[in-house]
């Protein structure tokens, strides 16, 4: 994680790709809302927050995403829609009914427990002999998780083993991100483990009883975006 703190100024790629945005709505207790916005591989804006209940969160967000659609002219968000998730697409037709949204927005559900996309394409798109998408990861996030791993895997080779890569398989988190550190603390705690029922892969976020890294899970969405809203920008934004 650390070698894609300021990779794109490191190794001289630009941010040159769609405007993405990524919403964690928080479930209960200590659980904080996050959002992050991404313009091509480089992380523009991540940030978390305590306060509000689901319809709160939206209205927060939406001022998070607005300027960049301003100034893009368009922002796709995948929002996390399972449980109080579900509470933003609510927000969002309350708003849009009253001709209170914002030009440029538009949310697209991300369900975590989804199917993987491009079952039938290989884990390694190289090896011939690697696992289906299907048969390895148990969901959409663990699926998810694995391809902003690669990212930050290839970065990290780019950085210390000069390796060329095309910029968009990377990832850059600027130097000055206000909560950066935090972000990265966040992204380095989540582990793979394999289901005791489907021996497939999913993600434990919260080992050892951690916090929920909300920041993080915010910037996978926005890294791995649900195709009825990222497939018409090219299958290069999902890793493929």
């Amino acid at each position: 994680v650390k070698a894609a703190i300021d990779a794109d100024k490191v190794l001289e790629f630009d941010d040159e790709g769609p405007c993405i945005g990524g919403l964690d709505v928080a479930d209960e207790g200590k659980d904080k809302h996050a959002a992050t916005v991404r313009k091509g591989p480089c992380v523009r804006y991540c940030t978390a927050w305590p306060q509000g209940d689901t319809g709160e969160a939206a209205r927060k967000a939406i001022g998070v995403f607005e300027p960049f659609a301003k100034r893009y002219g368009r922002i796709e968000v995948d929002y996390d829609s399972i449980g109080v998730g579900a509470g933003v697409k609510s927000e969002v037709n309350r708003l849009t009914g009253a001709g209170l949204m914002p030009r440029g927005i538009r949310f697209v559900p991300w369900a975590a427990s989804a199917k993987v996309l491009m079952p039938e394409k290989r884990v390694n798109p190289f090896d011939k002999d690697s696992m289906l998408n299907k048969d390895y990861f148990q969901n959409i996030k663990a699926q998810a998780w694995y391809q902003v791993q690669q990212r930050f895997w290839k970065t990290w080779r780019a950085v210390h083993e000069k390796i060329v890569y095309d910029p968009g398989e990377l990832i850059s988190i600027p130097g000055d991100l206000p909560e950066r550190v935090q972000l990265e603390e966040e992204l380095s705690q989540a582990v793979f483990i394999k289901s005791t029922q489907t021996l497939k892969w999913i993600v434990d976020k919260n080992p050892d009883g951690s916090a929920s890294p909300n920041r993080a899970d915010s910037l996978v969405m926005a890294y791995w975006p649900i195709p009825s809203g990222a497939l018409r920008y090219g299958q290069e934004i999902l890793g493929v």
